[in-house]
């Protein structure tokens, strides 16, 4: 399910469900539910019409927050 609000703005912002969210951080419903209860840094849901639901930006803004991995330097 996505669904547009309009801001004060006029700019819209697209909100996603659960299985959206999880398809957008490739986890599962226990992972998100982890991440929900336990990591400050993840946006609160919203309740709308009886469901979870995230605003598309705050998980982007999420996901782009996450450092990035850190490999060995194999050149020596």
């Amino acid at each position: 399910m996505t669904v547009t609000e309009t801001t004060p703005q006029d700019t819209p912002r697209k909100i996603i469900d659960a299985p959206a969210t999880m398809r957008s951080l490739n986890c599962s419903r226990w992972k998100l539910w982890d991440l929900c209860r336990n990591d400050p840094d993840f946006p609160a849901p919203r309740m709308i019409a009886g469901k979870r639901a995230w605003f598309m930006d705050e998980v982007e803004t999420y996901k782009e927050s996450r450092p990035r991995r850190q490999y060995a330097d194999n050149t020596t």
